[in-house]
């Protein structure tokens, strides 16, 4: 598995993920102060330590354990994020309930992701439309309900908006909007 954390393998690392996390969730500078704050109050934040954790232990080669931290995240908190993800540190969950992260999907720093978020893929398996997990480049915000399917790329510092069903590319900087879906360029 690669980009366990940010800070490599091991308990710095798996702390300093943690620390950025908690930071995002809370709004306040990193520190222990903010690491326990997040971890008492943010639900989010709590759901990203059991990933976060449970993610190191599949690295380790303790997959079962990964398993039953992935399934007390959906019990506890109704957040299920496959431990063989790839999130970087530093995104935000805001109401949780309902996300959804599918294996192997990419997620980069600075995203924030509403309720009922779905991001996967469409198990299709065909030539024309080819299985697959999403990437999320930095600093885009998906809106609740929205879906992110199928091999694409969420181009940075982007807005998914609410019940959005994205299955195509999104450039950098665009607002996608709407039923069928809208793509538009911030500025």
């Amino acid at each position: 598995m690669t980009g366990l954390t940010a800070e490599g393998v091991g308990l710095r690392g798996l702390l300093a993920d943690l620390a950025m996390d908690t930071a995002k969730a809370t709004e306040r500078p990193a520190g222990l102060k903010t690491l326990l704050l997040g971890l008492a109050w943010s639900r989010g934040a709590q759901a990203l330590a059991l990933y976060r954790v449970g993610r190191l232990a599949a690295g380790a080669g303790l997959r079962p354990v990964a398993e039953v931290l992935q399934r007390v995240a959906q019990v506890l908190y109704g957040i299920d994020i496959s431990y063989e993800a790839d999130i970087a540190p530093g995104i935000t969950i805001r109401h949780g309930i309902g996300l959804v992260v599918g294996n192997r999907a990419k997620i980069s720093t600075g995203v924030v992701l509403f309720q009922g978020v779905t991001i996967g893929n469409r198990l299709s398996g065909s030539k024309e439309r080819p299985d697959g997990m999403p990437v999320i480049e930095e600093g885009v915000m998906i809106g609740a309900g929205a879906a992110i399917l199928a091999p694409i790329k969420v181009g940075a510092a982007s807005t998914i908006g609410a019940n959005t069903v994205v299955t195509k590319d999104v450039p950098p900087g665009s607002v996608v909007t709407g039923a069928p879906p809208i793509y538009r360029s911030k500025c």
